[in-house]
């Protein structure tokens, strides 16, 4: 998509440059401390012009125990869920996991080994917006009038099926599966009513090894009432990695 929008950008070496955020203390304390950075979304100005203005600064928190070496923390890094606009509820399942000397960082690290936590995700965006709950807030009469002004007049079937052609991108059954999928626990609800079950087996089929947790309850309820369960997926995918002790 970005290459047939954008083909300027089609030899635009990826990854982005490293990432160095400007950061301020929040507040620490005798055994932890949070700091926040900000930094310019990491990509060519053509696309980055192409974002709406609030995309264009890219926000990161960082909560970490204090004296404890770098090289013996583990750290996850905790990408913002279903409404999740500030760091509050992340900040919520982090602080307890200081106690094992695992940092929460939220919106940049790529750490190696990795493990991965799906926590109420589907396999792709098309499940979200045009099965579950979501395809009922979905403004499919203005996209319907935006793309007849651009193009040839649609009716609303085929804006839907337009918006999983290109959803469809999201896929994460076409990905390659991670190194370490026995080190992949998705956690998912009972009654999610945005994810629907299927699409979590969807995912845990394409990666072998992986694992599913249930617990009980809806998208919002679910996150709510089992921040400790969500804790111990973290905690276990952690154990199952090959630890190597950094040099540094």
């Amino acid at each position: 998509m970005i290459n047939h929008h954008f083909p300027e950008v089609h030899s635009q070496n990826w990854p982005p440059s490293l990432i160095q955020p400007t950061w301020k203390t929040v507040w620490e304390s005798k055994t932890a401390c949070l700091r926040q950075g900000v930094f310019r979304t990491p990509c060519d100005h053509q696309l980055l012009s192409a974002l709406p203005p609030e995309s264009h600064t890219a926000r990161v928190a960082f909560l970490a125990p204090r004296n404890v070496p770098p090289q013996k923390m583990a750290c996850v890094l905790h990408l913002a869920g279903t409404g999740d606009h500030t760091f509050e509820r992340r900040l919520r399942i982090g602080g307890p996991l200081l106690k094992e000397n695992i940092a929460t960082m939220v919106g940049a690290l790529h750490p190696t080994p990795i493990a991965t936590l799906p926590f109420l995700s589907p396999h792709s965006a098309v499940v979200a917006f045009c099965e579950g709950i979501l395809k009922h807030g979905t403004a499919w009469e203005a996209l319907r009038e935006d793309i007849t002004l651009q193009k040839d007049p649609m009716t609303l079937e085929e804006v839907r099926e337009r918006m999983r052609t290109v959803l469809s991108l999201t896929d994460v059954t076409r990905f390659p599966i991670p190194k370490n999928p026995d080190s992949v626990i998705f956690v998912a609800a009972t009654d999610d009513g945005y994810i629907p079950k299927h699409s979590v087996l969807e995912l845990q089929k394409a990666w072998p090894g992986s694992e599913v947790r249930w617990v009980t309850g809806g998208h919002v309820s679910s996150f709510l009432l089992h921040n400790d369960e969500f804790r111990r997926a973290i905690i276990d995918g952690l154990d199952r990695l090959q630890w190597k002790e950094s040099p540094l």
